[in-house]
């Protein structure tokens, strides 16, 4: 057994007899050190029991247990320190054989029946092993019994913080899995009041119990607004061989769970995120009613408008004027009044946008501003992250994003921006003679696709630099079309000028007229000289060196040599 802190180092209470008046004087944890001072190595004699029976009978009338039990309690109480008390342990401090003990086992069932202790798991040992909960020593300390938790006739959001703290419990202590639970059950059984504890009784029927289980820790994450749960997590509430069945069973869609759409994956950057699950909104609706209406379903995929850096771009005429139109459609005003309308007359409500132009001209940062000025919010997907090494995958994940989205569309107050980001592998010409399993892929990511576009409702922006590969069938989905050149050179002098506000307007004006640049190439020039400032200070000819860097922006052909990059 561990070095004990000892409520007392000497027996000075052996044998002691106290008068009835100083009993009744004493607290409850004077009672427990004068009971444990003489159940020290005391073989749990009966003439031991003897000799503490007017202490025991006194700290059992005050905790509603028998004589017997307080003495038991008392030896756990002096261990409360310790998160397994192993039923050895009790056996060395007392000197008495674990046969013997064993004949104290209802006695030890009844005092976990109260939640005077609990039954936990040992990394240590593979005896029995209890705790002493906190709350029963805090009741202690306040003199006054323990009062296990009222189960019944709960609100709502007591009934959660019930059920929370139960796997509270479980990560902490290490109650048994079988416990956690029966006492989840009790919690909803003792509450059919609520909607809420109906609907878990009900799949207690449809489920087998790691699924229920998994299905109530899920609600009790309502605290993070119907945020997702790592799956990992759940290893800490299953025990290991249930944990191996439930984890394969999910990842190939077996569970009652997913099959009753109870549970789905969570997403993440508009993809599939297997390490993560969580209610499915609908079983969310169902489990929190009207509670629902105050926790927003998240959509944790969602990049916030308001987290979106506030950044002036600079266009060429022709992109400005189709910028601020576009602009000026997506406030709420002009957007809700154009979709009533479109409703209205039985046409199509998705705007479906394309941004096509070299690199570097400020496609995506439009899309940014557009949605900082607007309040909207952004799911951006990645097209070259969603490509699967397993064949079906990606095309799951095509579905995955649409119904993400449409998830958000029902939740967000205003539509969300679906952003397809450099999208030139999906929206490029199909293979009409695919043999390959990858090409029938490609194929089928790109149907899914078109049919999607084709139902769409809400607001899809894509982006490519490659639109002269572009599939026509694509090309017809997308309501507008803005072309991003690279700048003009007026263009590119108040881009130089915005981004390095040091140059002089003579060299700001020397820079556009002397180099073709888009905006990005002029962002890593600017940017390569603000390290220079910092490690060097102020170059003694700003301009001389913004012009050094400019012609290492570019790769020049070698003699003879091949120019690096793609042909154009």
């Amino acid at each position: 057994m561990k070095t004990r802190q000892r409520m007392s180092q000497t027996n000075d209470f052996e044998n002691v007899k106290f008068t009835p008046s100083q009993i009744k004087k004493m607290s409850l944890l004077k009672l427990i050190e004068c009971i444990v001072e003489q159940a020290d190595h005391s073989g749990l004699s009966d003439e031991f029991f003897d000799s503490v029976d007017p202490l025991a009978k006194a700290l059992g009338k005050r905790l509603d247990i028998t004589p017997r039990q307080a003495v038991l309690y008392s030896v756990f109480v002096d261990n409360y320190h310790e998160h397994n008390i192993s039923i050895n342990d009790v056996c060395r401090q007392t000197n008495v054989r674990p046969a013997r003990l064993a004949q104290y086992q209802d006695d030890l069932d009844a005092l976990e029946m109260k939640r005077y202790i609990r039954r936990c798991q040992s990394s240590f040992n593979q005896s029995s092993s209890y705790c002493v909960p906190s709350q029963t020593i805090r009741a202690l300390n306040a003199d006054h019994p323990y009062a296990p938790v009222v189960q019944s006739n709960l609100t709502f959001v007591e009934m959660v913080n019930r059920l929370d703290s139960i796997f509270e419990e479980r990560y902490d202590l290490g109650t048994p899995y079988d416990l956690v639970g029966e006492d989840l059950l009790a919690v909803v059984k003792s509450n059919q009041h609520l909607k809420c504890a109906q609907i878990l009784d009900q799949y207690y029927n449809q489920l087998n119990h790691d699924e229920w289980v998994v299905m109530t820790l899920l609600l009790c994450t309502h605290k993070k607004h119907g945020s997702s749960f790592e799956i990992a997590k759940i290893k800490r509430i299953l025990d290991d061989v249930s944990f191996d069945i439930f984890y394969e069973e999910f990842d190939n869609g077996e569970t009652n769970l997913q099959q009753q759409n109870v549970v789905e994956y969570a997403m993440a950057n508009g993809m599939v995120d297997k390490e993560r699950i969580r209610l499915s909104q609908e079983m969310y609706k169902q489990l929190f009613g009207e509670q629902a209406k105050n926790i927003e379903y998240s959509t944790s995929s969602l990049l916030p408008y308001e987290g979106i850096k506030e950044r002036k771009l600079f266009y060429n005429d022709t992109e400005k004027a189709q910028i601020a139109d576009l602009s000026s459609l997506l406030t709420q005003k002009n957007f809700s009044q154009i979709t009533s309308r479109m409703k209205a007359k039985g046409l199509k409500r998705g705007f479906i946008c394309l941004f096509y132009g070299a690199a570097g001209t400020g496609k995506t940062e439009t899309v940014l501003q557009l949605a900082k000025a607007t309040k909207r919010n952004i799911l951006q997907v990645d097209f070259s992250s969603i490509k699967d090494k397993f064949v079906g995958e990606s095309e799951k994940n095509v579905k995955a994003i649409f119904q993400e989205y449409r998830m958000a569309l029902r939740n967000e107050k205003r539509s969300p921006i679906l952003l397809f980001n450099e999208a030139d592998a999906l929206i490029c010409k199909r293979n009409e003679n695919a043999t390959h399993s990858v090409d029938n892929m490609y194929n089928t990511m790109q149907n899914i696709l078109l049919q999607e576009m084709e139902n769409f409702e809400g607001i899809l922006i894509a982006t490519t630099n490659l639109e002269g590969n572009m599939d026509s069938a694509f090309e017809r989905r997308f309501l507008y079309k803005v072309r991003f050149e690279n700048p003009e050179a007026p263009v590119r002098q108040q881009i130089w000028q915005s981004m390095v506000p040091e140059l002089s307007e003579k060299e700001a004006y020397s820079l556009a007229h002397s180099h073709s640049f888009s905006g990005g190439q002029i962002a890593n020039i600017s940017r390569k000289l603000m390290v220079d400032n910092i490690l060097y200070g102020d170059a003694p000819d700003l301009g001389a060196k913004a012009e050094e860097y400019c012609k290492h922006e570019l790769l020049q052909k070698s003699q003879g040599g091949q120019r690096i990059g793609f042909a154009r």
